[in-house]
């Protein structure tokens, strides 16, 4: 097998594959942020800074994966889901407006 054929082969799979990476990151991160819900402590951190970063991986994904449909689109999405982290994260919440959640919405 040439090795063009190889790299084309590698290039049709390569999307379908960051995808059900994706998919996984996201398991892993509702899984660990449903875990922080119960936990005190270091535990708690650990659990929490593992959604995150599964979050912010997935987010990283979508937009690699989206980018040959509309660049510019794929390069939005990933700028409200990383401010929805930072806001949800910083605490930056005015009282009775919940902008984490609209910036989820956005993403």
């Amino acid at each position: 097998m040439s090795t063009a054929v190889m790299m084309q082969r590698i290039a049709e799979v390569s999307p379908r594959l960051k995808a059900r990476i994706a998919g996984l990151f996201y398991l892993l991160a509702i899984l660990a942020g449903s875990l922080a819900l119960f936990l005190r402590g270091r535990l708690y951190f650990v659990a929490d800074l593992i959604a995150g970063a599964s979050y912010a991986a997935r987010t990283l994904l979508l937009h690699n994966i989206f980018k040959p449909v509309n660049r510019n689109l794929s390069l939005l999405a990933p700028v409200f889901g990383i401010a929805r982290f930072v806001v949800g994260h910083l605490g930056l919440r005015p009282q009775g407006l919940d902008i984490e959640m609209t910036f989820f919405g956005f993403y």
